[in-house]
């Protein structure tokens, strides 16, 4: 019996000494090969990316990214399969945006979406275009793509947009084509 017991011993300590050995070896080898993968002029690059921008102590927006590449010199965030919420959006009440790529300029707060962007709102608003910008400043989403917006009893087709989020106004800029479609009721 007390044989099984050392013998037992014996293979633990094997196995923790192999885990052990596989692990450093593994830790010093990663930081290399992910430096060797980046694009030169990457200074950070990160997964699962998760950003909350405050003003006067509120959250305004937050943004997830499955990754992120950081560029210092340009103060440029390159994202990828990224969300992004927006909070207190006016009469949108929420908007939330996904997107396939995008960048965060991180002096102006400026976010470029592009590869199916998609906006929708919690009151019931959607918007679908390939590209689409934020500017913190003017709190405003623009393109110049073509797009489908969808809202409660509306449907409209374009190219080029802007809004306004904090008032609410949606602008398409021209071959524009709107459907109302009113609410059933029941009544006729």
């Amino acid at each position: 019996m007390k044989a099984k017991h050392i013998l037992a011993l014996v293979i633990i300590v094997a196995v923790g000494t192999l885990a052990a050995v596989i692990w450093s070896h593994l830790r010093e080898q990663e930081p290399a090969a992910i430096l060797e993968t980046m694009p030169g002029d990457v200074d950070l690059a990160l997964t699962d990316l998760h950003y909350t921008h405050n003003e006067d102590g509120q959250k305004r927006w937050v943004l997830d990214a499955k990754s992120a590449e950081y560029q210092r010199q340009s103060q440029l965030v390159s994202l990828a399969a990224l969300h992004l919420d927006f909070f207190d959006a006016g009469p949108f009440a929420e908007l939330n945006v996904t997107a396939g790529q995008g960048t965060l300029d991180q002096n102006t707060n400026r976010i470029e979406l592009w590869e199916h962007v998609e906006v929708t709102s919690s009151r019931g608003d959607n918007l679908i275009t390939e590209r689409l910008n934020y500017n913190e400043q003017a709190r405003r989403l623009s393109t110049d793509e073509p797009l489908v917006y969808q809202g409660p009893g509306l449907k409209v087709t374009g190219v080029g947009l802007d809004v306004e989020i904090d008032r609410g106004y949606l602008l398409v800029k021209k071959n524009v084509r709107a459907v109302f479609q009113p609410a059933a009721n029941g009544s006729r």
